[in-house]
Formats: structure tokens, C-alpha cells, sequence
């Protein structure tokens, strides 16, 4: 490429991201990147336990690393079994009671408590242990009465 043209390439590029880069900030202190992750973390929570009570599982599964789909022996038809049980039982999600994001070890922990139609009186927490680009390397249930595990609490 001619000097001529990488420089009006090289131009066009600088200001079609110009509005991209304009929009970021100069510096980004630890408090706000930990609020950026946070916010990431809360979204994609909130995308896979979506998934998860309508029962699209694929997606679920896709963002599964191996440690998580250990847990059902690394087998789609047993987490979607253990779904479908689970919808059986308890029923759909009636109230939200809470929702957070732990950091713990590099892995961010999307917890989500709520009850459901057929125990509208007892609460479950869903937790989703999230890496640093939203693949799930923990999922589980556990009941109010649970302690979360040691890395969450």
C-alpha cells in the first residue's frame, strides 16, 4: 500500500472510532473496573438464569466449562433432566427476593435468591461462578438453610 493511502485508511479508522474512543474514560481507577465487572457479571448472570428457567439449556451449556458440567457428568441430557425436575418440583420462579455479585479468587459469583410456586415459602439461591469473560466454571442450587461454600461467603 502506497503511504498516500495507508494514511487516508489510517484516518478513516481514527475517526470512525473517534465517537468509541471519546466515550472512555482517560484512566480507569480499580473501583470502576470493579464496578465494570460487577455490572458484567450481574448481565450475564441475569442472561444464563434466564435461560436456565425457560429451559433453553443449550446456551447454559455452551458457557459451561468442564468443572461446572463435572457436576452432571459432563452429560447436556442430565442437566436437562435435572432442569426439568426441578421445574416439576418447585415450579416457576414467583418472587425475587435478592440478587448479588461476590468476587472471590478471580471468580465472580452471580447469586440469585427467590422463592418458587410450589414452596412459595421457602427461598433458593442460584449461583453461578463466572470467569472473567462470563463462562461458568460453578453452577448450583442451595437452599436458604445452606451455607454458600467456603470461596463465596
Amino acid at each position: 500500500m502506497r503511504p498516500a493511502r495507508l494514511l487516508l485508511t489510517m484516518t478513516a479508522l481514527l475517526l470512525s472510532a473517534a465517537p468509541t474512543l471519546a466515550a472512555l474514560p482517560a484512566t480507569t481507577t480499580p473501583a470502576a473496573a470493579s464496578t465494570l465487572a460487577r455490572d458484567a457479571a450481574l448481565k450475564r448472570g441475569r442472561q444464563l438464569v434466564t435461560w436456565f428457567y425457560a429451559q433453553n439449556l443449550t446456551p447454559v451449556w455452551a458457557a459451561f466449562l468442564p468443572t461446572a458440567r463435572a457436576g452432571f457428568g459432563g452429560d447436556l441430557k442430565a442437566f436437562q433432566a435435572y432442569r426439568a425436575s426441578g421445574v416439576v418440583t418447585y415450579g416457576k420462579e414467583l418472587r425475587l427476593i435478592s440478587e448479588d455479585v461476590r468476587v472471590q479468587d478471580g471468580v465472580s459469583y452471580y447469586l440469585r435468591t427467590a422463592t418458587f410456586e410450589k414452596g412459595p415459602d421457602v427461598q433458593w439461591t442460584v449461583v453461578f461462578g463466572l470467569d472473567s469473560v462470563g463462562r461458568v466454571v460453578e453452577f448450583g442450587i442451595i437452599g436458604a438453610g445452606e451455607a454458600l461454600p467456603q470461596r463465596v461467603s
